[in-house]
């Protein structure tokens, strides 16, 4: 299913919670965590674009299964990888690396521009959105984040990508004032249910 969230920015939801962000200028795309390869080679197709780049986030299978296939229909593709650190409401857990680096990155998100649209590749927000007012009960932009996600989810439509000015105000993590409070929510958030 695609969701077209600017003019060159579309996203492909795929898999249960995936999110696979297609970034067109003239005929080129770049794509982003390609999960699976099938919507991404159908939707270039149909338009008569050329595939540009694609960008991974990390190694993990749900967002480089589709990688492989993408390069062998384009052999001469650039592939990069950037860091997948920042999603709507949460942050990405401490699977490689250390609570210090990944503190440090948000530090540096929260130094851009506030009017900076996030394209994250997960839709968790109403996971962590629930996770948060779980920690603050009385938290009224959480919850009204929460009335918002929600509705957004029952007209089938994707919570992402979000404004960094919006989620300063409702992300636990971005809220963290200091390491030893990011780590306290971190390892939470790791054994929220």
């Amino acid at each position: 299913m695609e969701f077209n969230k600017a003019r060159n920015i579309i996203g492909l939801r795929v898999l249960s919670d995936n999110v696979i962000w297609l970034l067109v200028k003239d005929k080129s795309v770049v794509v982003v965590d390609p999960s699976v390869h099938e919507p991404v080679i159908r939707y270039i197709n149909e338009n008569n674009f050329h595939l540009e780049a694609i960008l991974q986030t990390h190694h993990h299978s749900d967002h480089i299964g589709g990688t492989k296939s993408l390069i062998e229909k384009w052999p001469n593709v650039n592939v990069l990888f950037i860091g997948d650190t920042l999603f709507s409401g949460g942050c990405g857990r401490i699977f490689e690396g250390t609570y210090q680096q990944m503190y440090s990155s948000l530090e540096r998100i929260k130094s851009l521009p506030k009017n900076t649209l996030i394209y994250c590749a997960h839709e968790y927000t109403k996971g962590n959105i629930l996770w948060a007012l779980n920690l603050k009960p009385k938290d009224q932009d959480i919850k009204n984040k929460l009335s918002e996600v929600e509705k957004k989810l029952s007209l089938n439509e994707l919570t992402i990508p979000f404004l960094l000015d919006e989620e300063m105000k409702i992300n636990l993590f971005l809220r963290a004032k200091n390491l030893e409070e990011f780590t306290f929510l971190r390892a939470n958030k790791d054994l929220w249910v």
